[in-house]
């Protein structure tokens, strides 16, 4: 794991009556929420100590640009874990696994099968943007990321992630960020 990763420690009991699946509460219980991790990822409690609240209750959702009723309407039921670059949500299904990103035009885009995969493939991305900042000091936000580190990112997220099919944020992500775009 990326030295740089940081775990907040969440109460017990707020995972114990969530409902999330079990594997997810086994996680959490023994790691806690991810800190802030690159591409600019949030995950954890909301304002207001919200922590695991379902979408139709999320606090931040007046900061995400989409339709926010049919929002509501399609995934007000999913438990919000954490946002992407633009406010976009980060969900499980009660009682799922899969970690999905809802995208401003309200599609399920997956992101990782469980916690444990979020956490080791944050970590390898981080490791791609550490290996980066040593060839260039803003390497990934000047999107000159070299294609090796990228190809060696995606490497390891396809070794990480085996459940998750198709094409993947964490892959785009890192694809924005290669010199050979």
């Amino acid at each position: 794991m990326n030295s740089s990763i940081e775990f907040e420690k969440v109460d017990p009991l707020i995972v114990k009556d969530s409902e999330l699946s079990f594997e997810n509460q086994t996680f959490l219980k023994q790691y806690g929420f991810l800190g802030w991790v690159s591409p600019h990822l949030y995950f954890g409690g909301f304002e207001n100590d919200q922590i695991l609240p379902y979408l139709k209750n999320w606090t931040w959702i007046a900061d995400w640009n989409t339709d926010k009723k049919l929002a509501l309407e399609k995934y007000g039921n999913m438990i919000v874990i954490g946002c992407g670059p633009d406010n976009e949500p980060f969900v499980v299904e009660p009682r799922k696994s899969l970690i999905y990103m809802v995208s401003e035009s309200l599609e399920l885009l997956p992101l990782n099968a469980n916690l444990q995969n979020l956490a080791a493939t944050a970590s390898a991305f981080l490791d791609m943007v550490d290996k980066a900042l040593d060839i260039h000091l803003d390497a990934a936000q000047k999107c000159v990321v070299p294609f090796e580190l990228v190809n060696e990112f995606i490497s390891n997220f396809e070794e990480i992630e085996k459940q998750v099919k198709g094409v993947n944020l964490w892959v785009q992500w890192a694809n924005e960020r290669s010199e050979n775009l």
